[in-house]
């Protein structure tokens, strides 16, 4: 998915919206039934991979989709919709996930996509026009040509990017792959992290200079990842936040509910209910930020750096709470504050994209939000986790267990660890400080986002309730 949602959507650009938007649907309803028969694990692997580009697809075309709907004045409170959704779904989705998996089969979990994927695509089909957003003019707005390529202009492939694709691709599937490993089957020092880091950075590089290349150009072929984009200030440091952002978001629903589950003692679903107060935070501050751009007119800079703010207390609070085994209620409220937080930065963010981006560049400029956010998610999860493995590991390897990881993924998963009871409460002691220091990471995640949000000053401040306006 990592690799494909920015492709995707400049596909969307070329052939059109709903084609595109049509088809990613499809692939996930597809593919999601393909999960649910899965036989073996390299077969659910590879299904789900191509799961995951539909899905991704799918989620950043609506957002496109979204924003060229509706007028530019009804931006906030249309992605506010968007955001809560798409919040909600992050915080049901562990508990609709425990609840399926405690009671019946795991398939269940894919199964259900199918339906909804069916209804999905039927609004899509029936309810999106032919040649949107373009169906209302004769000709569809494009880029200027240069003289003597309106021919070229007329045949769709020639204005694809292909070797910006592949590049892009390459590039971020390297960095992800080197990440998602490494601290758990690969050592940080490993010539499989660091060749893949290096890589990676070739990749890049190379991928900025062709893009270069082909935005001055200014031809036929259309950049997949313009230059524009790394000239700008204020996109660069919108992109970043949303880098950023992505981390929090995800290691927050990954981490607290196991924490509830190994060291509370608590079943996957009551894990998973015990964050709902997070979620409660992050829609409340959804709707926060798009109402403070529609109304107040606050500059986002200011509204970007008080979310980071309440990022950084809402973790620092979850991080000095103890070494607790029985969770106190102030817990909960925690939560709320990092939720907060967390809701008022990501919205905020996205809400910039289209202020700080060309028109022409909406696209791109949401499907490269939706994939640096997912590989923000993938590199802090890789760094929290490695932060809890080796803060917990060799020290549960002193209190005399001898396969620490073993013993923590029996116990997830609902079973025994056949540890006398006197060990097993100091080791859930360590797993509780080891999960602090995950949420000390989170609150440097917060600082940075504040000093991202430095980028986005301008002389005449920025709101986004003016989006499209410029």
């Amino acid at each position: 998915m990592l690799g494909f949602v920015v492709i995707v959507a400049k596909l969307s650009d070329i052939f059109g919206r709903k084609p595109i938007y049509v088809l990613s649907i499809l692939v996930f309803t597809i593919f999601s039934g393909g999960c649910a028969a899965a036989k073996t694990m390299p077969q659910l692997i590879i299904l789900r991979a191509f799961q995951g580009v539909g899905g991704g697809g799918s989620y950043a075309l609506a957002t496109i989709v979204t924003i060229e709907i509706v007028p530019p004045e009804g931006y906030p409170t249309q992605m506010t919709y968007m955001g809560i959704v798409v919040m909600l779904a992050l915080v049901l989705g562990p508990i609709a996930g425990g609840g399926i998996s405690s009671v019946t089969t795991w398939r269940w979990i894919f199964l259900f996509n199918v339906p909804v994927g069916v209804v999905g695509l039927a609004l899509a089909i029936f309810g999106i026009p032919s040649g949107f957003p373009h169906h209302e003019t004769k000709k569809p707005a494009t880029q200027s040509p240069t003289p003597g390529a309106s021919k070229r202009h007329s045949r769709p492939l020639v204005k694809l990017d292909m070797p910006g694709c592949v590049l892009l691709f390459l590039a971020t599937m390297s960095i992800v792959a080197a990440f998602q490993e490494a601290g758990s089957r690969f050592s940080w020092s490993s010539a499989y992290f660091i060749t893949l880091l290096v890589v990676s950075v070739l990749l890049w590089l190379v991928l900025v200079v062709w893009e270069r290349r082909v935005t001055l150009a200014n031809a036929a072929r259309e950049p997949v990842l313009p230059w524009r984009f790394l000239t700008s200030r204020t996109m660069v440091g919108t992109l970043l936040g949303i880098i950023l952002q992505g981390g929090p978001l995800t290691v927050t629903n990954l981490q607290i509910p196991q924490r509830f589950q190994l060291v509370g003692g608590l079943s996957s679903l009551d894990a998973g209910v015990r964050l709902i107060p997070f979620g409660v935070g992050l829609s409340a501050g959804t709707i926060l930020s798009a109402n403070v751009a529609k109304r107040a007119r606050v500059p986002v800079m200011y509204t970007v750096m008080v979310g980071a703010l309440l990022q950084v207390v809402g973790y620092a609070l979850l991080a000095t709470g103890g070494s607790y085994v029985d969770i106190p209620p102030v817990v909960y409220g925690y939560q709320v504050i990092a939720g907060l937080g967390c809701g008022i930065s990501f919205q905020t963010f996205i809400l910039n994209i289209p202020h700080v981006a060309e028109k022409r560049d909406h696209a791109v400029g949401m499907g490269s939000a939706n994939q640096f956010r997912a590989i923000g998610s993938t590199l802090l999860v890789a760094v929290t986790t490695a932060l809890f493995n080796g803060f917990v590991f060799p020290r549960l390897s002193e209190l005399g267990i001898s396969d620490p990881n073993r013993v923590i993924e029996t116990y997830s998963h609902g079973g025994t660890t056949g540890i006398p009871a006197d060990i097993w409460s100091d080791a859930r002691r360590l797993l509780s400080q080891g999960y602090n220091r995950q949420m000390y990471a989170l609150v440097a995640c917060g600082v940075a986002q504040a000093a991202s949000a430095l980028l986005l000053w301008e002389k005449r401040p920025a709101v986004t309730a003016s989006v499209g306006e410029t």
